[in-house]
């Protein structure tokens, strides 16, 4: 409860749960079987420390270098065309500070993203919404799960990931697998074995079919 601008006492609207947001997409005749968020956005904050490890070395090498490129400024040597050069050149060290600094923030990023993220199961599609930076949804219809891998969360209460696309990417010399699925989530095998389920349906003919 809180009081309004006029006084009176209103009821504070609740927060929309990840079913309430999954429904606004979802298409003509289409029915939402399962809907929730990461129950441990620390997963993916763990998942992201390669890259701060490798940003730790890349800012500090920036520092340093900024640090002995502005000794003549430090030194008060401002006048004529050694000053400027003197203020100039440092400036040219901040552009991979900012890099090295964003590189050393990207788990605190993918933790923020994770308290953001959505996911959804409908009987047509599997659906991962980002409700970042303008929202974003992404979709896959069940003919276009590649496979269903479940990691951890054995028992009802456990937390795992269920992956069900693996997509390669890069130049055919370099090429790498990205892994998309629900990361982070309650009673992952119940998912997978709804999707399982879903895909069975999928490949058994109809019974006109086999007639």
């Amino acid at each position: 409860m809180r009081y309004g601008r006029d006084g009176t006492l209103t009821a504070k609207p609740l927060e929309e749960t990840p079913a309430d947001l999954i429904a606004r997409d979802l298409m003509p005749g289409e029915t939402l079987i399962w809907a929730d968020k990461p129950a441990a956005p620390r997963r993916y904050a763990w998942a992201a420390w390669p890259v701060a490890a490798f940003g730790f070395p890349f800012f500090s090498f920036a520092a340093f270098w900024t640090y002995l490129a502005s000794s003549s400024l430090r030194n008060g040597n401002t006048d004529g065309v050694d000053g400027v050069f003197s203020v100039v050149f440092p400036m040219f060290g901040i552009p991979f500070l900012l890099v090295g600094a964003g590189l050393m923030l990207t788990p605190f990023y993918a933790w923020w993203l994770a308290t953001r993220t959505i996911f959804g199961l409908t009987d047509k599609r599997l659906i991962i919404g980002k409700r970042a930076h303008g929202g974003s949804i992404r979709s896959w219809t069940y003919d276009r799960v590649t496979s269903i891998r479940r990691d951890g969360g054995a028992s009802d209460t456990d937390i795992g990931d269920v992956f069900f696309v693996e997509a390669t990417k890069g130049p055919a010399d370099d090429r790498s697998v990205e892994k998309i699925g629900f990361i982070g989530i309650t009673n992952p095998k119940a998912v997978a074995q709804e999707i399982q389920k879903r895909l069975d349906r999928l490949k058994s003919p109809s019974p006109l079919q086999s007639r």
